[in-house]
């Protein structure tokens, strides 16, 4: 039990107050409802960690009735995270990257975290110069994804970029090598199960919801 984790998340709700908008799940703020739980649950409620990245809240809410203990995730930073749709001479690119959370390599769009004082589109010509190491020729916002709606509410803009020439930087970020696969080749990636990446699977069918 702690009243540090309490007594922070209340501040925390001032400082963020869209990220506790009322809703058909209902969010407790009162401090002793919290504290109660806390003691009859043994549990911790409220600010439970942060990073340069994330923060973890442990919400009280109250649906149908009954009152629980309810998990999210929030970024850091909101409003420009970004993944791309990089495509060279007609060719999508994809990254063959090690992704830690799932102790796997996939093939997958570059994507990027949110950052400070940038706009969307200098957020995702960032990402393409760092992870792919070329310029961006032009850069059109085309919609917004969530990729894990249950733990992490961000909406996430896809940008379809125009390229110059990728290089490949091995290791960086967790890169082994880069893909460039006609439109036909990527829908047969996805068809045999070869790309499983949420984010590249939600820009790619935005990108065909498009160009119909």
């Amino acid at each position: 039990m702690s009243l540090a984790t309490v007594s922070r998340y209340l501040d925390f709700i001032k400082a963020r107050p869209e990220e506790f908008v009322a809703g058909d799940i209902e969010i407790i703020t009162d401090k002793q409802t919290m504290l109660e739980f806390e003691k009859e649950h043994q549990c911790d409620l409220g600010f439970l960690y942060e990073s340069p990245y994330h923060i973890l809240l442990k919400d009280l809410v109250r649906s149908e009735n009954r009152i629980f203990a309810y998990e999210r995730i929030l970024k850091q930073h909101t409003g420009n995270a970004v993944v791309v749709i990089p495509i060279y001479e007609d060719n999508f690119v994809l990254l063959k990257q090690f992704r830690h959370s799932m102790r796997d390599v996939q093939l997958c769009f570059p994507r990027g975290f949110g950052e400070p004082d940038i706009s969307t589109a200098e957020n995702a010509c960032k990402e393409i110069g760092e992870e792919l190491g070329c310029s961006v020729i032009s850069c059109e916002i085309i919609g917004k994804t969530v990729a894990d709606s249950g733990m992490c509410g961000e909406k996430v803009s896809i940008c379809l970029c125009r390229i110059t020439k990728p290089v490949l930087k091995i290791d960086y970020e967790g890169i082994k090598n880069i893909e460039l696969v006609s439109f036909s080749e990527l829908t047969e990636l996805i068809r045999q199960d070869k790309i499983n990446d949420g984010f590249t699977l939600s820009a790619f069918g935005l990108y065909m919801a498009k160009n119909k």
